[in-house]
């Protein structure tokens, strides 16, 4: 079995196993990342995983093996939060409902998939109270492939290329261009903003030897008020949350890993989009390790912004490091100031235990 492994930027993990041959512990040479222990029941499920001094992350699986429920760690973490699945007959989620100190709501999230699996709908309870609530939806073709988006403010549909490549994505009033390079990358985008006075923005990435982008330029004017960056190979980087002049809240969906929607208020709109240009570098394993944002043509905006993204033997983001004297819209000229937290998503195991 495997002993050990070394990754491309030399990290060494060695693994040991019980006498069924199931993983049951992980060390790293880098005094660093955290060990790792895992116990499974008979039927081969992990239902304890440990991580160092953070304690216990516990799981309980139904009659059938699909996962009912988890209990994170509560030693290192302010508000440890057990989270209950609702389950179909052919085991896929259909809910979750969390409970901890900071949040307890039954049925944060449901889930409606068609026959093949494809998720159609999603239903979130996005407040404490659980009063707030959240709607998406999405149709595809009989084959599977994606035709249709809509949430309680917007409706989307993609288009399609000869190739199978996405070619164009109108939005009421707005309409979002992709242009690919013979690969099949992303290499540009075009927001056009329909309505008098809203402009457009115009997107264009380049990438490496690898595909991963490594920098983007934007220009032109008008505003779409999302703060999510985008993603390049696969890749989400993470968002900023703002608590201080520009207050932000996200919600983040725990079985997709993806972030599902966001309010920002009091931001400060600018009628002219300055231009952005947005460059990132990458380690030898493939994972940004900075991202550089250059802005001009708006003298009310202050000239750069960084941030620095640091991550232990298993890949996960243990700290980063802020020059922001704004965090800028990618995609419009909306500016916050005083960001004062990194959010990240992931999955089990993975929890952040200091920014």
């Amino acid at each position: 079995m495997l002993t050990s492994t070394v990754d491309a930027n030399g990290a060494t993990a060695t693994y040991a196993f019980n006498p069924l041959g199931e993983l049951s512990a992980v060390t790293y040479a880098d005094n660093l990342t955290p060990y790792e222990q895992f116990t499974y029941d008979a039927n081969g499920d992990t239902v304890d995983a440990k991580k160092g001094d953070v304690g216990d992350h516990t799981y309980r699986f139904d009659l059938d093996g699909n996962l009912a429920s988890e209990t994170e760690a509560g030693t290192k973490l302010t508000s440890p939060a057990t989270y209950v699945y609702g389950t179909y007959p052919d085991g896929v989620h259909s809910s979750l409902s969390v409970s901890s100190q900071a949040l307890t709501v039954s049925n944060l999230f449901r889930y409606v998939h068609r026959a093949d699996g494809l998720q159609t709908k999603e239903m979130v309870k996005y407040s404490a109270d659980g009063r707030s609530t959240q709607n998406f939806s999405w149709a595809y073709s009989a084959a599977g492939r994606f035709t249709n988006y809509a949430d309680d403010e917007q409706k989307s549909s993609e288009q399609y290329d000869v190739n199978g490549l996405p070619s164009e994505n109108p939005i009421p009033n707005n309409d979002l261009y992709y242009f690919f390079d013979p690969e099949g990358l992303l290499t540009g985008t075009t927001y056009i903003n329909s309505p008098v006075g809203q402009g457009s923005a115009y997107f264009t990435y380049s990438l490496n030897d690898r595909g991963e982008g490594v920098g983007s330029s934007q220009s032109g004017t008008g505003s779409d008020g999302t703060s999510l960056d985008h993603p390049f190979a696969g890749m989400l980087f993470p968002d900023t949350k703002n608590t201080f002049d520009t207050p932000a809240s996200v919600t983040f969906d725990p079985i997709n890993s993806v972030k599902i929607a966001d309010a920002i208020n009091n931001s400060t709109e600018y009628a002219t989009l300055a231009s952005i240009t947005s460059n990132w570098s990458y380690d030898f394993a493939g994972r940004a390790v900075s991202k550089t944002e250059q802005i001009s043509n708006n003298p009310t905006l202050p000239t750069s912004n960084s941030i620095q993204y640091s991550y232990d033997a298993t890949d996960h983001i243990i700290g980063t490091s802020c020059t922001l004297n704004a965090a800028v819209c990618p995609h419009g000229g909306v500016t916050y100031r005083r960001v004062s937290r990194i959010w990240c998503k992931f999955e089990p195991f993975s929890t952040v235990i200091t920014l």
